[in-house]
């Protein structure tokens, strides 16, 4: 919030969950972007986060400029930190203050390269300072690489039981048909499995509950007749909805010589929602 240059910044969230050292960092952070609050300009910048385009906001004042730049696509991906006035000086000489942990960005001038769904924060002239870093972000971890499969859902039209389903995740009528794939495993690496509901526009569809959004999003995976472990995140009740879901599997968790059934269902009561899947392997 306090990147795109607003005054009244929203913390969603129970701020008793906060120890002492996070509140010190969110007030170095409040400190850093202050003198450009009062005397910058504050712009968005780069393209479609709904495109899978990297995109960010930037703030530049006379003492110096500070970016936000994410990417959300499932690849590396490259994005150009632009002036935003003839007046600025050019980018150079810039430093990463913080990012996720995981893969390094890459800053050459004012062209930034990050790792799959990476966050980085980039600072020019006197905010490119060591006394400035913000460390990096250890919850989120970075893979080195993701690689899309070539994997093939089907809505299945069959009893919603076949595909593995625990009976209360089964679809009724009223929503969409759950998809299946079964895909040899990769050689090496993790699998991601991520989860889209598009309307019958094709568009992205945001589902708001009051329900955990795991109860919402279900993403499961069976090998020989066993239920494998999926890592997911979203196993709460988000206050601004999802479109989507992603679950990952460790490879500790699978053997590489035998199929993996996955099996990708929503509970949402909208017969016109359609699902869309996708797997990748996942290197970190």
């Amino acid at each position: 919030m306090v990147a795109r240059g607003g005054w009244v910044n929203t913390i969603h969230g129970n701020l008793e969950f906060l120890d002492e050292d996070a509140a010190r960092w969110l007030a170095r952070v409040q400190r850093l972007f202050g003198p450009l609050h009062r005397a910058g300009l504050n712009r968005p910048f780069g393209g479609a986060p709904s495109d899978a385009q990297p995109y960010g906001f930037a703030s530049v004042a006379a003492a110096g400029a500070l970016y936000a730049a994410v990417n959300p696509a499932q690849r590396v991906r490259t994005i150009r930190l632009p002036r935003l006035s003839p007046e600025q000086p050019i980018n150079a000489n810039g430093r990463v203050l913080f990012r996720d942990v995981g893969y390094e960005p890459a800053l050459e001038g004012d062209t930034l390269r990050l790792g799959p769904g990476q966050f980085a924060l980039v600072g020019y002239g006197g905010f490119s300072s060591a006394a400035d870093d913000l460390s990096v972000e250890r919850d989120i971890r970075i893979p080195r690489a993701v690689v899309p499969l070539r994997v093939r859902f089907r809505e299945v039209e069959e009893a919603p039981g076949n595909v593995g389903l625990p009976q209360g995740d089964r679809a009724t009528a009223e929503e969409p048909l759950p998809i299946e794939a079964v895909l040899m495993p990769p050689a090496s690496g993790d699998l991601r499995d991520i989860l889209r509901q598009r309307d019958e526009d094709g568009s992205p569809a945001r589902t708001v509950a009051t329900r955990p959004m795991d109860q919402v999003f279900i993403i499961r995976a069976m090998q020989d007749g066993k239920r494998l472990p999926v890592e997911i995140r979203y196993d709460h009740v988000i206050w601004s909805g999802l479109s989507w879901a992603v679950g990952e599997i460790d490879h500790a968790q699978f053997a590489r010589e035998k199929p993996i059934r996955l099996s990708l269902a929503v509970t949402e009561h909208d017969p016109d929602l359609h699902l869309e899947g996708q797997v990748y392997r996942v290197d970190y």
